[in-house]
């Protein structure tokens, strides 16, 4: 089965955690020092909430988990309809088995909520590294769909307010200082639309690596069992191994058919910063020819893949390729090949499965954002400090949207197009 596309929220993840245990704090210190591996795992989502923490607590059940590598997880329940009380399921896996505990969750921010997770789970277990896991399936995506507010109240199945790639990122340095920890080795975002450019500048100061997917993710997402008991019966494995591991696991689990792509991607985000310089020294180079060109960048947009209700997401390797391929301007191709090679160093594993039409391009990788027409702008656009390398994409979709619409698009005191 695949999930649906859903409702998007603005990089909505679904990542809500916060509140007062109702029984004392359970505290996991393997014998004779830390573990190797610690994985948090947080669930919670706009599809079947119930049925999808029933899952990842089945996935985390079958793994023998021992000393060396443990599992704090907190699997979120909806109270019920009219109610914004939120409880959730916690679980502390290591050699003695499982232990269990409930929790009622308070009203609180999505970046707050977050941290909350992280440091309980720091502070449950104490290991060498830490690997994230978000199961959000139907509510994470770096915009807002058409037509949808970002004040909008939930409806019956969904839980809390849009999570921005700032949420993700502030609640990941507020838990990590929290715990007086430095980073978080991998972050896995097991929901739709999660592997973008603009997620992973935003992750880059407090993670290593990044893996999930820019389209969409089969139902119930990666197979953690075969993920974590691999990492169990390795314990010594890098963070880097265990990116890669993920990836083609998943391979090898994903034997469905179906018309949507299913991409998967491991991405390095020490790499991200060189992305998105070449992508600026690219947008520079285009600029001036923008009023030739601009139908050369709508036909490598056509042959790279997409993803999103309005194909918003578009996979930057694949568009370069094209690009490169297919421009009668040789300074903008030799760029786009320099952002391609970048993107392929940043790229530690990757997988795509579905229907590619004729001339099609195979570069999978990050998606950025890049519409037709821009309904919202993500926050992202407007940062500022070192998130704001992503300003010149801005000025080149406002460029773009010039040149093939024929009208200004104007800037808005908040920084949104008008």
């Amino acid at each position: 089965m695949i999930m649906a596309e859903g409702r998007w929220k603005e990089l909505g993840c679904a990542l809500m955690v916060v509140g007062l245990l109702v029984t004392a704090p359970l505290k996991v210190v393997a014998d004779g020092g830390a573990a190797q591996w610690a994985v948090l795992v947080y669930v919670e989502g706009g599809h079947d909430l119930e049925g999808l923490s029933d899952t990842y607590q089945q996935y985390l059940d079958r793994v023998a988990f021992g000393r060396q590598v443990t599992a704090a997880a907190q699997l979120v329940e909806w109270v019920g309809p009219g109610s914004k009380q939120i409880r959730a399921r916690r679980y502390l896996y290591n050699e003695a088995g499982r232990r269990s505990e409930v929790v009622s969750l308070g009203d609180s921010s999505p970046s707050a909520r977050l941290a909350n997770l992280i440091k309980w789970g720091m502070g449950q277990i104490v290991a060498e590294h830490y690997a994230l896991v978000v199961a959000g399936h139907g509510q994470i995506a770096p915009v807002l769909p058409t037509g949808r507010s970002g004040t909008a109240e939930p409806r019956p199945d969904e839980i809390g307010a849009p999570f921005s790639a700032r949420d993700l990122r502030d609640g990941l340095i507020q838990g990590l200082s929290g715990a007086q920890a430095g980073k978080i080795e991998i972050v896995f975002l097991d929901c739709c639309y999660g592997v973008t450019l603009e997620v992973a500048v935003g992750l880059r100061p407090v993670a290593d690596y990044l893996v999930g997917s820019p389209g969409l993710m089969y139902s119930p997402g990666l197979p953690w069992d075969e993920i974590l008991s691999w990492l169990v019966a390795r314990p010594e494995a890098s963070a880097h191994a265990l990116a890669r591991s993920a990836v083609q696991a998943t391979r090898s689990s994903w034997q469905q058919a179906g018309e949507p792509t299913i991409s998967l991607v491991a991405v390095d985000l020490s790499r991200v910063k060189a992305i998105c310089q070449r992508m600026e020294t690219w947008s520079e180079t285009v600029d001036p020819y923008m009023a030739t060109v601009a139908p050369e960048l709508t036909l490598a947009r056509s042959r790279a893949e997409s993803w999103g209700p309005g194909g918003e997401l578009v996979d930057i390797g694949g568009f370069m390729t094209a690009l490169s391929r297919n421009s009668n301007c040789v300074e903008v191709a030799q760029q786009a090949r320099w952002v391609t090679q970048s993107v392929k160093q940043a790229v530690l594993a990757s997988y795509l499965q579905g229907p590619l039409g004729p001339g099609k391009v195979r570069d999978r990788g990050l998606a950025v954002f890049f519409p037709l027409e821009v309904e919202r702008w993500p926050e992202i656009y407007r940062w500022h400090g070192p998130e704001g390398s992503l300003v010149h994409w801005r000025s080149f979709l406002s460029s773009y949207m010039n040149a093939v619409q024929g009208s200004v698009v104007q800037q808005t005191n908040s920084g949104r197009p008008g």
